[in-house]
């Protein structure tokens, strides 16, 4: 039973991050203007993106270039670690700015991940591999 749940919050964060992700890049094309995914630098205050490329841990952050238009934080047994990218740049109506995966993971369970396209495509995958 503990699994199940454990395995529905991480399914949950998931679906969180996509939908985070998806509203950003809608809103970049609607606009026509550059908006900005980013791990935030600290959990609780800070309106201030992290310069960590990989830990995602303290939640993220939508910015518009102007101002936080949406603040999201991270479960605090659940670590979301990006490959590459220190944040997803959704520039108008071009998609991402860099290929981006994220990597979600609960200790004992199947990681999940989200894929971000330069084309703006995002998808999501459930891995064989599990957490540590």
């Amino acid at each position: 039973m503990n699994n199940m749940i454990r395995d529905a919050r991480l399914s949950a964060q998931t679906d969180l991050l996509i939908h985070v992700l998806n509203i950003a890049r809608l809103e970049a094309v609607k606009q026509r203007a550059s908006m900005t995914v980013c791990p935030a630098a600290n959990p609780d205050t800070d309106n201030v993106c992290s310069a960590s490329a990989t830990d995602w841990a303290n939640g993220l952050m939508v910015w518009d270039g102007a101002a936080i238009t949406q603040r999201i934080q991270s479960k605090r047994d659940m670590t979301v670690n990006s490959n590459a990218a220190v944040s997803v740049v959704f520039a108008g109506t071009i998609g991402s700015a860099t290929a981006t995966t994220f990597t979600l993971c609960v200790p004992g369970r199947r990681e999940q991940q989200v894929n971000v396209a330069v084309s703006g495509r995002i998808s999501k995958q459930i891995n064989a591999t599990i957490c540590p």
